[in-house]
């Protein structure tokens, strides 16, 4: 089995979560050849993941899906794992010519549906955790997991073009996210409704937190946002220091805004401790071993 197919449509946080079962797949079948079919979320990422051989953009417009879902019937992959638990890659997974077919489902009609497929549909829920689900995949294309492959990041260099992150000594700080799930109205974006409930912290209400926080732990401060700037971070830099950083009872506090992912990496393999809501910081915190604080919807 040497030719891999990994549906991941979803966001940067999901594929790098994916990453412990890709480097399995790696440290066991070194000549084996992955290929990612990504979202415009994380394509860019993925397509510079030294794991991954071949990294496809999902198609947007309905003649170029029409042309990719031909495309997966005449495929030649040798085993076919669609992970994200869509619709369109579950269907692209069914329709293909793999050898060995693997789907996660959140829905468990999705095992009355395809019947021929169950020995090889694991239902998420019905996984104790993650890694686990990673085990039940392995053991399917007789792979044996290894917590080795947790080290996601061993292979690559990371750096900052930013002499900011570069120069801050490592440990030396506590590292806190504010990204979209912070506030309503930058999480639902575009989406008029979604089914997670955010924070809502107001400004008010962070600042305090930041200025008792700093006071109780005794430690610098790093802060960062997410891809986009919203109004919490906004505020915060308003309220304190307009230039990003300053100082609380003489701990220094940092405001990084508009940061790359390989810059957010670094800050998170240099913090002695991250908070953030769930999502790839926690996957990041992971694989470097960094203690995290992490932040779960409350539905969950």
């Amino acid at each position: 089995m040497k030719k891999f197919l990994i549906f991941r449509t979803d966001r940067v946080g999901d594929f790098i979560l994916s990453c412990i079962l890709i480097k399995s797949i790696k440290r066991n079948k070194p000549e084996s050849e992955i290929t990612v079919i990504c979202s415009e979320q994380n394509y860019e990422y993925v397509k510079n993941y030294s794991l991954v051989d071949n990294a496809e953009l999902y198609p947007k417009k309905f003649i170029k899906k029409i042309s990719f879902f031909h495309s997966m019937i005449k495929s030649h992959f040798d085993c076919i794992l669609s992970l994200d638990g869509k619709k369109r890659s579950i269907f692209a997974c069914v329709i293909s010519k793999a050898k060995l077919k693997i789907m996660t489902v959140t829905k468990k009609i999705y095992k009355k549906i395809f019947f021929n497929f169950k020995d090889n549909i694991l239902f998420i829920k019905d996984s104790k955790s993650r890694i686990e689900e990673f085990k039940f995949i392995l053991r399917k294309i007789d792979i044996d997991y290894s917590d080795k492959d947790l080290d996601i990041f061993d292979s690559e260099k990371i750096k900052s073009n930013l002499d900011i992150i570069n120069k801050i000594p490592e440990k030396s700080f506590y590292h806190l996210h504010l990204d979209e799930k912070w506030i309503t109205e930058a999480y639902r974006g575009r989406r008029k409704f979604r089914n997670f409930k955010p924070i809502n912290a107001s400004t008010v209400q962070m600042c305090g937190f930041i200025e008792e926080f700093v006071t109780k732990c005794q430690k610098d401060l790093v802060i960062s946002a997410g891809a986009e700037t919203n109004s919490l971070i906004d505020g915060v830099k308003e309220k304190f220091n307009k230039n990003g950083t300053f100082t609380i009872n003489d701990k220094k506090i940092i405001i990084l805004d508009n940061l790359s992912f390989t810059d957010l990496k670094l800050i998170i393999k240099k913090a002695e401790l991250v908070i953030a809501c769930h999502g790839s910081p926690a996957h990041i915190a992971s694989s470097f071993n960094t203690k995290i604080i992490d932040i779960f919807d409350k539905k969950k």
